[in-house]
Order: structure tokens, then C-alpha cells, then sequence
């Protein structure tokens, strides 16, 4: 027994610090990169990835909170690839081969800072088709910035009103294999509508704009 309180309170421990460098903003200059990298100081993600490989080398296993927290830090700085080989890693791991809407949500966000919506279109429909989970608020919403920094307006739109009519994207929905009648859309909220007008803006759509405006002046 008192092993195991051991061991959580490792895991614990680990998380939280692996947490504490997510929540560190990455440098914003190659400047400031190379004089850090010069002071012999690391970017969040990195030393977040060093805390993971010594967790690993204690014979620590890492939990969902663990993978979350490293999503986090590399969304933070911009590692797309190294945030999916995390997600990869979890689906071999027996006890986080089910990811939770928090580690979803999280690769979510790292897409959305790159503006990667086709894999951001492509993870949603892996969580809602192979994990049976509905795209919650904070799923939407990292969806949609996704969009809106790659100027796809017009999927923004399409998403938005499945928000508004409970309906499953097409994105989602086309070729399913399982059934979909039970997923339930999360309705938009001020940061919903916003992003979706800023996609319209960054598109000159303001026509559309204008209608979402007014529908939503409606309500």
C-alpha cells in the first residue's frame, strides 16, 4: 500500500511540473530562442520532453493528465508533429489508449495554433467516431480557430450552424461506420460567434458576417 501512494504521488509530482512548463509562453524571436538556448535554458516543451523521459526512466507510467500537460506545452510552442507522436504513444499505452475529451481537447489546441484544420477535422472525427465522444465547447471552439487562421471561412460557417441546429458535420457524419444519432454538437458561445466573424473578415465575406450578426440579434 504504501508503495502505491508512492507511485501516485511520483506521477503526481511529475505532472504537475510537466504542467507548470505548459503554462510557460515559448519566445517570441529567434533572438530571444538563441539567447536562451545560449544561457542554457529551455522553451516549456522542451523541458517538459525532459521531464517525460526521466518519468520513463524511472519506471514512472504517464496517465492521461501527463500527455495532456505535454500537449499543452507543445501547443504553446508550436510542435505539431512532436504533439501527435504523443498522441500515437497514448493509443499503444493500455492504460491511455481511450484519450478523455481533455487530451482530444488538447491536441485540438496545439492544431489550432498552427492552423492545421485538416488534421484538426480529422482528430474530431477520430474522437467522435472512434471514441464515442461529442465535441464539447473548447472542441469547437480550437476547431474553429483552426479554420479561421487557414481563411476556411465557408467550413467555419458549415460548423457554426451545426453549433446553432444540433446537427452532425458532414465532415464527421459522411461514410460513418458507427452510428452518429446520439452525438450531440455543443452550442456556440461569444468566443464561437467571434471566431467565425473573424474568419468572415479575414475572407472579405461580409455578407455572411452581416447575416450572423443579425441572427444572432435575433435570438
Amino acid at each position: 500500500r504504501h508503495y502505491e501512494d508512492s507511485v501516485d504521488m511520483n506521477v503526481f509530482m511529475f505532472n504537475s511540473a510537466i504542467h507548470a512548463c505548459s503554462r510557460n509562453p515559448p519566445s517570441t524571436s529567434k533572438t530571444d530562442r538563441n539567447k536562451m538556448s545560449a544561457d542554457g535554458q529551455n522553451e516549456g516543451w522542451q523541458t517538459a520532453l525532459l521531464l517525460f523521459r526521466q518519468m520513463k526512466k524511472e519506471n514512472i507510467v504517464p496517465n492521461e493528465q501527463t500527455y495532456a500537460s505535454l500537449l499543452h506545452a507543445c501547443g504553446k510552442s508550436g510542435q505539431v508533429k512532436l504533439a501527435l507522436s504523443f498522441l500515437n504513444e497514448m493509443k499503444t499505452n493500455p492504460s491511455t489508449r481511450d484519450p478523455d475529451e481533455k487530451v482530444w481537447g488538447a491536441i485540438l489546441q496545439v492544431l489550432a495554433s498552427a492552423g492545421d484544420y485538416k488534421k484538426a477535422m480529422k482528430i474530431m472525427r477520430e474522437m467522435v467516431l472512434m471514441s464515442g465522444i461529442s465535441p464539447n465547447i473548447l472542441h469547437c471552439n480550437a476547431l474553429l480557430a483552426s479554420l479561421s487562421r487557414a481563411r476556411k471561412d465557408d467550413v467555419a460557417l458549415d460548423l457554426l450552424d451545426c453549433m446553432l441546429n444540433g446537427t452532425v458535420p458532414v465532415f464527421i457524419s459522411a461514410n460513418a461506420t458507427v452510428p452518429v444519432d446520439d452525438i450531440r454538437m455543443a452550442r456556440p458561445d461569444l468566443i464561437s460567434i467571434n471566431t467565425v466573424l473573424a474568419a468572415c473578415s479575414r475572407c472579405k465575406n461580409y455578407r455572411d458576417a452581416k447575416i450572423i450578426l443579425q441572427r444572432m440579434k435575433n435570438k
